[in-house]
């Protein structure tokens, strides 16, 4: 199509003059506007403040040009808000569907958005404005190259430069993911590795706010080698882990040379081939990002940090991933009351605890741990004792029944503390952290000693005898009044009955999980 050189208006070959700016024209100024819509050179904008020099890429949403601003005197690229299936009258762009105004409306709200950030990582923006019927981002012009273009040239990256570049890009994406945005477009496409060694997030043009935990309708753009399984919906919930599923199929692609499988493919049965060269911090790290369900995949950027920094130095300083055999020494002696065939066949999911360090989480539960018993043993039921024998004292003296049984009470609690409200704790701990197969295990070991709390149930009657001389008259009452333990054998019974049938359900739990032991591996980690 013939353009004029200063409106772009369309022109017929033999016109003279432009019919709309008047401009007289030649054959050496008219000029041929490409077939994709993007503006000739000399282009001006804002009042002649922006003067396009060339095109740099096309996307979905827009075209990016390499410009200069005249009034600050630098280089900037500046992108026209001009998504498919859109038309182009002269300088003017128009969309040919509803969805236009609201897609110029979204993209000045992001340039806006991104304007606010300054992080090394993400593509500044210094204006925004309206023009045209369409509207513009004015953002920094990087030297370099795409993540895209590098691995045509080059097939591969090093180990190092992917997890230098990996550790970058989750510190931009982090700010992005605080400003409650997701950039949803995660690819080699979009990453551009700078001439100064850095990688920038550039492309927003599919960026969209998200709260977490709730669904929410979005259009559905995506490239299917990058894309997780929520990202082919058009209403899914959407969070953290959807970038993080492409941000992990880029970086596998560098290592691996060629994208991913599919997530479609993935679901159908077509597995994802393994990274079988890459560093195991490095493989590990990328096949959890990969992981098809969003509950499996880190849930920020600061776990993928972590899973990246999951390496041991020993002996001679050779790095190594934390195994089985570091947490035995350490585990094993701080919990005497766990059965060790569970403990042992437990290991493999306490390797891959998320998304606390192992070494620090161990470090403070140990400490918790060495402390309630300390409180248990040496503090509490010293003092349980005391109070009881205050008690006697009292009832010998003239006091009140009720004395004795709070001392005893007191001592029951004191022993209780040790072996069910510890083991609690963990398992509290463990089912924050999303590790449900520890946190059954926990409770195995509450049973364990629920099954002895039980046997004291199911002597209340004899307790009761012993606590009062044998005149179990004013007791009974007492006990019939704040129905405390069990005061009638049935239910004493009942209570014991029911605490030796758990333990065996534990005990059968147990020697399951240690003859399946990488079963309860790879359903504490999930399957790739």
């Amino acid at each position: 199509m013939l353009t004029c050189p200063l409106c772009a208006s369309p022109l017929e070959p033999l016109w003279k003059h432009c019919p709309v700016c008047g401009a007289a024209l030649s054959e050496g100024t008219i000029q041929v506007l490409n077939s994709s819509g993007e503006l000739p050179a000399q282009t001006t904008l804002q009042n002649g403040r922006y003067r396009l020099e060339r095109p740099l890429g096309q996307g979905g949403f827009g075209i990016t040009y390499a410009a200069k601003d005249t009034q600050l005197e630098r280089s900037v690229a500046l992108k026209e808000c001009f998504p498919a299936r859109s038309s182009r009258m002269g300088l003017k762009v128009g969309g040919v569907n509803l969805e236009f105004e609201a897609q110029k409306k979204t993209f000045l709200e992001e340039g806006r958005t991104l304007a606010r950030f300054t992080h090394p990582g993400i593509v500044r923006v210094f204006d925004v404005f309206e023009e045209n019927d369409t509207a513009y981002l004015v953002m920094e012009l990087l030297e370099g190259e795409t993540l895209a273009d590098k691995l045509e040239r080059r097939g591969k990256l090093a180990f190092d430069e992917v997890r230098e570049r990996l550790e970058g890009v989750l510190s931009a994406l982090s700010e992005v993911h605080r400003a409650g945005l997701l950039h949803r477009d995660l690819k080699p496409d979009n990453l551009f590795c700078t001439t100064d060694g850095r990688t920038v997030l550039i492309d927003f043009g599919s960026a969209r706010a998200f709260k977490s935990g709730f669904t929410v309708a979005h259009t559905r753009v995506l490239t299917a080698e990058y894309a997780p399984p929520e990202q082919w919906s058009s209403e899914a919930r959407f969070g953290p882990y959807t970038d993080f599923y492409a941000l992990g199929a880029t970086f596998y692609h560098t290592l691996s040379g060629n994208p991913p499988t599919s997530a479609p493919e993935r679901m159908i049965n077509a597995p994802l081939l393994p990274l079988e060269q890459a560093p195991p911090v490095l493989r590990d790290t990328l096949e959890r990002m990969l992981r098809l369900g969003v509950r499996e995949r880190p849930q920020s950027a600061a776990e993928v940090l972590e899973l990246l920094s999951r390496v041991h130095l020993v002996g001679s300083g050779a790095p190594r991933r934390l195994g089985m055999s570091d947490y035995r020494a350490d585990v094993i002696p701080l919990l005497p009351k766990v059965p060790a065939f569970l403990l042992e066949g437990s290991m493999g999911a306490f390797s891959t605890l998320e998304p606390t360090n192992q070494t620090a989480f161990w470090g403070r539960w140990a400490a918790l741990a060495v402390a309630a018993l300390f409180f248990g043993q040496y503090v509490l039921h010293p003092s349980c004792y005391t109070l009881i024998d205050f008690a006697n004292l009292a009832i010998h003296e003239g006091g009140h029944l009720v004395f004795r049984f709070l001392g005893k009470f007191l001592y029951f609690i004191g022993g209780s503390l040790t072996q069910i409200l510890m083991p609690l704790a963990f398992c509290a701990v463990f089912w924050r952290t999303r590790q449900r197969f520890s946190a059954a295990l926990c409770l195995f070991w509450v049973s364990n000693n629920f099954f002895n709390v039980s046997t004291y149930v199911k002597d209340a009657r004899t307790m009761q005898l012993e606590l009062v001389g044998g005149d179990t008259h004013d007791w009974n009452w007492i006990l019939g009044q704040l129905n405390l333990l069990g005061a009638d054998q049935v239910i004493g019974g009942f209570v014991y009955a029911l605490g030796l049938c758990v333990y065996l359900v534990a005990l059968s739990g147990g020697a399951f999980l240690l003859v399946q032991p990488k079963m309860l591996e790879q359903r504490s980690s999930g399957t790739v």
